[in-house]
């Protein structure tokens, strides 16, 4: 899917987490998006095409509600260096989510492989 397609498709994400799509997938993470698995409120799971098989990315949306993700957080010691911007916030909580399958897998659990926040 080219980047006008995606944008004109989708319309719900900003100039930044476009940029990202189009670095994961220069990286070799995919290469292609095909289209959303899953529609959020506060976050969109899409199919991408990897040469090894399909994969899924979740991005989140811009219009989620980051000061309810910011309020969870702020009190767990592991999250005080997060600071309250809405990068900020979606990277950490974008990492506690890979740390938490990452830790499933470990102890046997189906979840999905992470590869990248």
């Amino acid at each position: 899917m080219s980047k006008n397609q995606f944008i004109a498709r989708e319309n719900v994400f900003d100039e930044s987490t476009l940029r990202g799509i189009f670095y994961l997938t220069g990286q070799g993470y995919f290469e292609e998006v095909e289209g959303p698995i899953s529609i959020g409120k506060e976050s969109n799971v899409f199919g991408v095409l990897h040469k090894d098989g399909k994969r899924v990315i979740k991005i989140y949306r811009t219009s989620a509600n980051f000061k309810k993700m910011y309020e969870y957080m702020k009190p767990d010691p592991r999250f005080a260096a997060m600071q309250g911007t809405k990068l900020s916030i979606i990277y950490t909580w974008a990492k506690k989510e890979y740390r938490n399958l990452l830790r499933a897998r470990e102890k046997g659990v189906h979840a999905p492989m992470p590869y990248v926040v």
